[in-house]
């Protein structure tokens, strides 16, 4: 029966997690290519938060005693990684629906998505982190460039469209 059996022997293997945590987060990348609506990537970026947070607790403390950061390389650690490449994905990949909509719902109208980039991402104690978060905030700017610059065409199209009223 399943209550007998012991914890220790029901408990996935490191492997077995791995594998577990990479097909769930392959779905939620299949998921969010296809329409990407602010309740699907507001829990995506809320593990990448939260595992940076307690990355950098955990390595600010060990500053403090040791004077140095051991590379960590825990089973967290990979999740996490992987949670930002496909942030970086998504963020690559042309034409994702929603995607920006949906950043600008969960960071204030998109004027904190920028500044969340930078603070949790670019300022990690990890140079992988780092650097997929350079990655990832210069795809952003370069989308919401791409952005401002279709609305101001559609608005100018749109005013030279519409009549002066200069007759």
């Amino acid at each position: 029966s399943f209550s007998s059996s012991s914890p220790e022997s029901s408990a996935l293997t490191l492997t077995e997690r791995s594998f577990v945590v990479d097909t769930l987060l392959g779905i939620i990348v299949m998921m969010l290519s296809q329409r990407c609506p602010t309740q699907d990537l507001s829990p995506l970026l809320t593990f990448v938060t939260y595992n940076l947070d307690l990355e950098w607790e955990a390595n600010s403390a060990e500053m403090k005693s040791t004077g140095e950061i051991t590379a960590k390389r825990s089973h967290r650690y990979q999740s996490t990684v992987k949670a930002t490449s496909i942030l970086f994905f998504l963020l690559q990949k042309p034409n994702v629906p929603g995607l920006m909509n949906s950043l600008g719902d969960i960071f204030e109208n998109g004027s904190c998505v920028a500044s969340w980039m930078l603070c949790c991402l670019v300022n990690s104690f990890d140079d992988t982190i780092r650097g997929l978060g350079i990655k990832c905030l210069a795809a952003y700017l370069r989308l919401a460039a791409t952005a401002t610059l279709n609305v101001d065409v559609s608005n100018g199209a749109l005013a030279a469209a519409l009549p002066s009223g200069h007759d």
